[in-house]
């Protein structure tokens, strides 16, 4: 049969060799040596690729302010290191810009221009979540359009400065509850911008979710992005 992997060996503390042991005859090899071609590539992808196997994000909430940090983990066993996040050491997003949701007025979600370059999903979901947990202003009628509003300008402003051959679609799912309905359902946001394509050794997808607590329940956060060419991700 092909490698079987171990999860611990995966760890970026953690040197690792690849070996292959076979057992076969001579009618399944060629099935298992292209399985276990496809694994080493897939964990070649998984391993040398994924920024946030490099940096970890902190993020702190302070006096309606979310001071996010990018720092560099220690101790990773990769020798070269990705160019995304390296120019994020610090950013202060200001959550008060809510105050000037008012009908009538343009939604001006997020009044810094941010240049986002090769940011994991993760990023972006928690970044989502921590909007709608601090805003102030979730019981407004208006609150559902300046979220889509802020999503939309903040992702198509990524999404447009990244090449076709590089990002293909970004996908946003808000769903739960932020503020209260009079027939008690869940509120639901979906933004879609190009295509996501299907993981495999070709295209990558980064994804996560993010959840967060409210006065009237729970509200979850997924952020998907595709890439075309995995190989010059970072």
């Amino acid at each position: 049969m092909g490698q079987k992997i171990s999860a611990t060996s995966l760890r970026v503390s953690t040197k690792t060799a690849w070996n292959s042991v076979w057992s076969e005859d001579n009618k399944t090899y060629s099935i298992f040596l292209f399985k276990d071609l496809e694994i080493k590539k897939y964990i070649k992808i998984i391993s040398d690729r994924l920024a946030i196997k490099f940096y970890q994000a902190l993020v702190k909430p302070q006096n309606g302010a979310l001071n996010i940090e990018i720092k560099n983990i220690s101790g990773n066993v990769f020798h070269k290191l990705p160019r995304s996040l390296s120019f994020l050491e610090s950013f202060i997003f200001n959550t008060r810009a809510f105050l000037s949701l008012k009908l009538g007025l343009n939604f001006n979600f997020w009044k810094s221009k941010l240049l986002f370059s090769n940011i994991p999903a993760r990023f972006f979901s928690e970044f989502i979540s921590l909007q709608i947990k601090l805003s102030p202003k979730r019981r407004s009628k208006n609150f559902k359009y300046g979220l889509y509003y802020g999503i939309k300008s903040t992702l198509s402003y990524y999404y447009n400065n990244r090449t076709k051959n590089f990002v293909s679609g970004i996908k946003v799912v808000c769903q739960g509850k932020w503020s209260k309905t009079s027939s008690g359902r869940s509120q639901k946001i979906f933004l879609d911008l190009g295509r996501l394509n299907t993981q495999s050794c070709s295209h990558f997808v980064d994804s996560h979710i993010s959840t967060i607590n409210t006065k009237f329940g729970v509200c979850s956060v997924k952020v998907s992005i595709s890439y075309n060419i995995v190989d010059n991700r970072f």
